[in-house]
């Protein structure tokens, strides 16, 4: 029964061709697979690589003998449950090339094959990994491709879900990565899978950690454009090396029209892939923040375990920065929160200028004066005075701004006139940093302001709202136009989605009455005739 590499695969061309006249030929082979698979059963370790080429032709065949190979992807999705750790990695991997082959040929169903991949990642083959990785998001994005298949999706997320807390790390974090990319991808982009992956935060692991705050923090989005633009600079480079190399003139010749239609081909076929680009284009994973089902819980849990952690700084910033965006995303309340960034402003702190973007971004006006008040009065001691760099001044006083553009009542008038005072100096940078800051709370309440930077025009009496207050509206807008006449066409300029739906159904109303009125006076008409 043995054959070689050769003849093996010269037969599967012949029988490619005309199946049926080459079925006893295959049976053979088939039953020849059969006997070497009981024996890769009984010494897993040992399998040949004449056991992956006897694999490789009957997962090639099977669409062409679906009968006598009905039980081929049970036979070899059982072998890989029970050996698949003793199994060479060679082996492996033609195994994994065959149901994968199957399965795009409509031979396996995805609930059934992807689980199994996913127990595969805890095998200690990384090429292995890579190529399940492959299928396993390729896949699935061609079963949500036309539309969403919400029967495949809620078993394959449930298992996959499971997996991202499985005790294997390296499991866990290629289970992580395909729901992160499937995100990206616009396939799975619900509720669940946000909060999913917010759970994968607070796992011990690290990794899964740094993946779950790059997906948050949109950090992914930006590697995975980087090389996106990379492949398109690609595409533009090969064609225009292929225009030079076709040498293309303007003659009537039979080798030039030929390469003329060869470069034509080669620009539609880029042409095809930038519209299939365009036409998927990548969700920001940033946005996945809104969706969380308990952003209070999830930054205060998260803080907790920021002040408790042994990670590098690197990742303290990204817990950081993902805290805070929560916090002004959806309004929250973490006061410890603003305390435990005091702690890290300074000039000569590494990586200020995220602390400091952490501190804007957790600003909001529902945060109390108090909490945010100790925070502005530091920035004033420690970066905005004669003693510091100009850089750090500008820096100190653009987040002052920024930060009382959130919350106005942390400013004292004290506090803001001194600040002021830096308008007139000769670093540009300091000097336009604290003109911005004049220029707000002249908006604002420009009684906090010496007389002389109040400006023209201002309002004296305008003061900054309370801390809680809110405005109530007292006149609706585009109320004076129901006062004035108005014509119809304006009306029709400006009518709502509802008021259309209204607008039609009276004018059918009214062809129907009239309809039934000229009906009317025409039989009255004709009876009159009649008498």
């Amino acid at each position: 029964f043995a054959m070689s590499a050769e003849d093996l695969g010269a037969l599967q061309n012949k029988i490619k061709r005309d199946p049926d006249s080459y079925e006893d030929e295959f049976s053979m082979q088939y039953r020849h697979f059969e006997s070497s698979l009981e024996l890769t059963k009984l010494k897993p370790q040992s399998a040949s690589k004449e056991f992956s080429l006897l694999v490789m032709f009957c997962c090639h065949l099977a669409p062409f003998f679906t009968k006598l190979t009905a039980d081929l992807p049970q036979k070899l999705m059982s072998l890989l449950e029970e050996h698949s750790n003793v199994i060479p990695s060679r082996v492996r991997r033609d195994i994994c090339s065959g149901l994968i082959l199957m399965r795009n040929r409509g031979l396996l169903d995805p609930v059934d094959l992807l689980p199994l991949f996913f127990r595969l990642f805890r095998c200690p083959d990384k090429a292995l990994r890579t190529q399940l990785f492959q299928h396993i998001v390729n896949d699935v994005s061609a079963l949500n491709k036309k539309q969403k298949n919400n029967k495949v999706n809620s078993v394959l997320q449930n298992f996959m879900f499971r997996m991202v807390n499985d005790a294997n790390v390296i499991a866990a974090r290629f289970s992580l990565k395909a729901i992160t990319t499937l995100y990206r991808r616009n396939v799975w982009t619900d509720a669940k899978t946000a909060n999913v992956v917010a759970a994968a935060c607070f796992s011990k692991h690290p990794q899964l950690l740094v993946r779950t705050l790059r997906f948050f923090l949109g950090a992914d989005d930006l590697d995975d454009n980087e090389m996106d633009s990379d492949e398109e600079r690609h595409q533009v480079e090969m064609v225009t090396v292929a225009k030079d190399a076709f040498n293309i003139h303007h003659k009537n010749t039979a080798p030039s029209q030929k390469k003329l239609r060869n470069y034509k081909r080669a620009m539609s076929r880029v042409k095809r892939n930038e519209g299939k680009e365009s036409g998927n284009r990548p969700v920001q994973t940033s946005t996945a923040i809104q969706l969380l089902h308990d952003p209070q819980s999830f930054s205060e849990k998260l803080f907790n375990k920021l002040k408790s952690s042994n990670e590098s700084f690197e990742i303290k910033l990204m817990m950081m920065d993902l805290i805070s965006r929560c916090i002004g995303t959806h309004e929250l309340m973490v006061l410890n929160f603003y305390p435990f960034l005091q702690k890290y402003i300074s000039p000569h702190q590494r990586e200020i200028t995220k602390v400091l973007a952490a501190l804007v971004q957790a600003s909001h006006s529902l945060v109390p004066p108090d909490c945010l008040h100790p925070i502005v009065v530091t920035l004033a001691h420690k970066f905005v005075s004669d003693r510091c760099s100009n850089e750090a001044m500008a820096i100190g006083l653009n987040t002052i701004r920024e930060v009382c553009s959130r919350q106005a009542l942390v400013m004292t008038e004290d506090l803001l006139r001194d600040l002021a005072q830096y308008k007139s100096t000769k670093e540009k940078g300091v000097a336009s940093a604290a003109r911005s800051l004049i220029s707000l709370f002249r908006e604002l309440c420009p009684a906090l302001l010496h007389k002389k930077d109040r400006g023209k025009g201002h309002e004296i009496d305008k003061e900054i709202k309370d801390y809680g207050s809110v405005p109530v509206q007292d006149n609706v807008a585009g109320l004076e136009l129901l006062v004035e006449p108005v014509s119809y066409t304006h009306l029709r300029a400006h009518e709502t989605p509802e008021h259309l739906v209204c607008r039609l159904l009276l004018e059918k109303k009214k062809k129907q009455k009239k309809s039934t009125t000229m009906w009317v006076c025409s039989m009255s008409s004709s009876s009159k005739i009649n008498t």
